[in-house]
């Protein structure tokens, strides 16, 4: 049986085991599918245990090695704040491309941010895909095929997509230098150091050395440390 479908379509899962999570994923084994756990493992992946192998609920969740055993909270304080994680965890990967779900949750893994986290990071996904989109497309074709025609007034007019004459990619960047401001003054944080972070990974995605620092498209009370 081919892998033609997405793994974590929960429509599926559920099909599967009624309770299972947004962590499982669904995986061919032996020409059947079945749940795996989908614990997010340390050196990098996800575990591909049987879900639940090893606890008291077998077939969903986490395994024994991802948490599985754990009882949760008991306080009324983190218990309510696990129901709102819950409610807000895999938000924006339903709207996220296999491809672009991997970034997202290494974004994710690998910042420590809290609150914004996940808006900053479906944001530099999609900044990231994008730009990685256009670029290949530039290699194939040359700068010509980045052309995106529009009309201005009465007249037609065209930008090159993924360089900053890009306008609507522009404003996706203020739009995340605006996030990564307000994450900031939320945590205490160093502003310069998560965009040092988000502008390397923008030079990896546009694969040009000379791109210019991604600062520099922001607003200067974006980048400044001295608010």
């Amino acid at each position: 049986m081919k892998k033609d479908f997405d793994p974590y379509d929960m429509v599926k899962k559920r099909e599967l085991h009624p309770r299972a999570d947004q962590k499982n994923f669904v995986d061919v084994r032996k020409g059947n599918l079945v749940l795996r756990c989908g614990g997010k493992k340390r050196r990098g992946g996800f575990c591909k245990s049987f879900a639940g192998s090893g606890t008291d609920h077998p077939g969903y969740g986490r395994c024994k090695y991802c948490g599985g055993k754990s009882t949760g909270p008991k306080t009324e304080a983190g218990k309510e704040k696990v129901g709102q994680n819950a409610n807000k965890h895999g938000l924006y990967s339903k709207v996220l491309s296999d491809r672009e779900k991997d970034t997202y949750h290494k974004i994710l893994d690998s910042d420590g941010l809290v609150s914004l986290k996940e808006e900053i990071a479906f944001l530099r996904t999609k900044i990231i895909t994008y730009l990685e989109r256009w670029m290949l497309k530039e290699r194939g074709g040359g700068y010509d095929s980045t052309k995106q025609w529009y009309k201005d007034g009465n007249e037609k007019a065209f930008y090159h997509a993924g360089s900053i004459e890009d306008r609507p990619l522009m404003r996706a960047y203020n739009e995340l230098g605006r996030l990564v401001e307000k994450q900031a003054r939320l945590t205490g944080e160093n502003k310069d150091d998560i965009l040092s972070q988000i502008n390397e990974e923008l030079r990896a995605a546009s694969q040009k050395e000379s791109l210019e620092s991604w600062s520099a498209f922001l607003p200067p009370h974006s980048v400044s440390n001295n608010d």
